[in-house]
């Protein structure tokens, strides 16, 4: 089941036309006809909603169901969720369900602490507008191709957004350079996504797949972290997409937030500030840090480590694969134990622990993020993909993207008035090629990696599912964790 995918819009002409031949009968079955000044937008929004609908696979044999978020509060006043939720889409919705088109198939319902919007699918009714059949039944491969290589960002979504602690975005954005600045680089950036051919195992991904959304959190000096539909990926899926036929790899940094942390009080930092020397799991250590630096609350953390390091088990989950052979108990004593041990290695930076720095460590690496796409818009010539602190490149362009990290590093260090350091990172592949240890030769990148692969029909599974970006619904709550 996939989530409707409102930043979508395409200029295909099969889209285009299925769009206006049903806004054609969508005028004729009404009394009154909507207001001249409505008329674009409604059909924008037919086109909207047909290129959404081929995007989730409504169109595929087996009558997949897509979730649509219905909710009119959501498309209205203060309450809305973002500008690509109009009156003119929700309206368009409704008369296809209430004029047979799409069928319920789930009620909405809550699912792991995230609302999910009820499920609908094409019914046969839309038997009229199917496109080209290929001999097994499936959308022909030659026209899914180009309508997937035309799916773009949608006009109606905005570069950038500030959010409130319950993920509603402000209608009006305060002036500021750094927002004009944003939107100038973000266009850039979907310019020259237009350019490349993004695939896994031969099946086309959207340009809009990766187009970018700063948000902030209350205003421009909290968060400002780049959100795309991709970033929820695997890193197996991540690391088997070609761009232009090229493999890429994936760069991230080791530990970005403690680091920060140490560079900010000019302190020289552990090989790794997770490893407690084998008194807790890494991934323990490195969860437990998060909620350290992102609680605003003065005094011991043992509620909130335990609530959050237990909350895969409360959900029927399995524990991380490091917690192996720990037997572990996440009980108050075990959570004060690991916070004590945390405060003593990391002594330099404890200060930091609950003051609520996370949103300001975010904005920090976001200005990194910022820089790195800006040299490769102006230096590089290439596209590179940012996923909060990691990069995915064609493993032709690891020279370039190890550079303009370099670059970023030196230059937000420069804006804060601290010191630079030589940035600690880690690379990824799972296709490795004869270029790949030509790139990394005299690079100190740690811990040279490689993914093991997964079942192509996994790959192609997690393509198309639940991919629409987690800020129209439950950003907020990946911020806190």
């Amino acid at each position: 089941m996939n989530r409707f995918q409102y930043k979508a819009y395409s200029d295909h002409p099969w889209l285009v036309e299925t769009g206006k031949t049903l806004f054609e009968d969508y005028l004729s079955s009404r009394n009154k006809t909507p207001p001249a000044r409505n008329l674009k937008k409604f059909q924008r929004a037919f086109i909207t909603a047909i290129t959404g609908l081929y995007l989730g696979d409504a169109f595929d044999p087996h009558g997949t169901s897509i979730n649509i978020l219905l909710n009119r509060n959501r498309y209205f006043g203060k309450s809305r969720y973002s500008p690509v939720l109009t009156s003119q889409l929700l309206s368009v919705f409704k008369w296809l369900i209430a004029e047979g088109f799409l069928k319920q198939t789930d009620k909405h319902q809550q699912v792991d602490d995230k609302w999910i919007p009820a499920a609908y699918r094409l019914t046969s009714k839309f038997i009229h507008y199917t496109p080209p059949i290929g001999p097994d039944g499936s959308v022909d491969k030659d026209f899914d191709r180009a309508i997937k290589k035309s799916i773009k960002r949608n006009k109606d979504a905005p570069f950038l957004e500030i959010r409130d602690d319950e993920g509603i975005a402000k209608q009006r954005l305060p002036a500021s350079s750094e927002k004009d600045l944003t939107i100038q680089r973000l266009k850039a950036y979907d310019r020259r996504l237009s350019d490349y051919e993004f695939t896994v195992r031969g099946n086309v991904i959207p340009p809009y797949a990766f187009s970018l959304t700063r948000i902030y959190k209350h205003n421009y000096k909290a968060g400002g972290r780049y959100y795309s539909a991709f970033q929820g990926k695997s890193s197996q899926f991540r690391l088997n997409i070609q761009i232009d036929g090229e493999y890429v790899a994936e760069i991230d940094y080791k530990a970005l937030h403690p680091m920060l942390l140490y560079q900010l009080v000019g302190v020289a930092a552990p090989d790794d500030p997770y490893d407690t020397e084998g008194e807790f799991p890494r991934s323990a250590a490195k969860k437990a840090f998060q909620i350290l630096i992102n609680r605003s609350k003065p005094g011991s953390a043992t509620n909130s480590l335990r609530y959050w390091l237990n909350r895969h088990r409360a959900k029927g989950k399995k524990d991380p694969d490091d917690w192996k052979g720990f037997n572990i108990r996440v009980t108050n004593s075990w959570c004060e134990r690991l916070e004590r041990k945390l405060g003593e290695q990391l002594s330099p930076i404890t200060h930091y622990f609950n003051q609520g720095v996370g949103m300001q460590l975010q904005h920090y690496d976001s200005m990194i993020v910022s820089n790195v796409i800006d040299y490769f818009q102006v230096k590089a010539n290439s596209i590179v993909i940012p996923i909060h602190d990691s990069f995915l490149v064609k493993q032709a362009d690891i020279k370039n993207l190890l550079e303009a990290i370099r670059y970023a590093e030196v230059k937000a260090a420069k804006e804060q008035g601290i010191q630079y350091r030589e940035p600690i990172l880690q690379s990824e592949v799972i296709n490795e090629t004869d270029i790949y240890d030509q790139q990394l030769q005299g690079e100190e990148v740690i811990n040279k990696g490689r993914k093991e692969e997964i079942l192509k029909e996994d790959l192609l599974q997690e393509m198309n599912e639940d991919s629409d970006e987690q800020y129209l619904i439950d950003h907020q709550q990946e911020e806190r964790d």
